[in-house]
């Protein structure tokens, strides 16, 4: 793991990881460098236009969806919100996840009309929720 870093150091993920450790947990460094990925996307994503804007959110969407499943699946389960907003996924993330801590286990259908309703991906859950 010490050679991994010491690679990285030369590059530009150096600044995610220079603050760890240097027997740094692979699950730590995997977040770091996924983390570098989703700020790199969405800047290129921000200099883009069209039809390349619209392709990349598309591919965000994806990770949106997943990140509002997994959301609701831990809620329904009672795992601690912090614990799920602090996995999710960097590539989709969204301003509006964070409100998804009022949702109730068992009424997902006023979290989809006070939180999901305005997000991009309010259009997916519609029928679901």
């Amino acid at each position: 793991m010490k050679l991994i870093i010491k690679v990285l150091e030369d590059t530009d993920y150096a600044p995610y990881i220079q603050q760890e450790p240097s027997n740094l947990p692979v699950n730590v460094l995997r977040k770091k460098l996924k983390q570098k990925l989703a700020e790199e996307f969405e800047y290129l994503q921000t200099q883009s236009v069209f039809p390349l804007s619209e392709f990349m959110r598309r591919i965000s969407l994806k990770y949106m969806i997943d990140n509002v499943v997994n959301m609701i699946e831990g809620i329904k389960n009672k795992v601690d919100f912090d614990i799920l907003y602090e996995n999710r996924e960097p590539l989709g993330d969204f301003p509006e996840i964070k409100n998804m801590r009022i949702a109730d286990a068992d009424d997902f259908g006023t979290l989809y009309s006070t939180v999901l309703i305005d997000t991009p991906v309010g259009p997916y859950f519609i029928k679901f929720l």
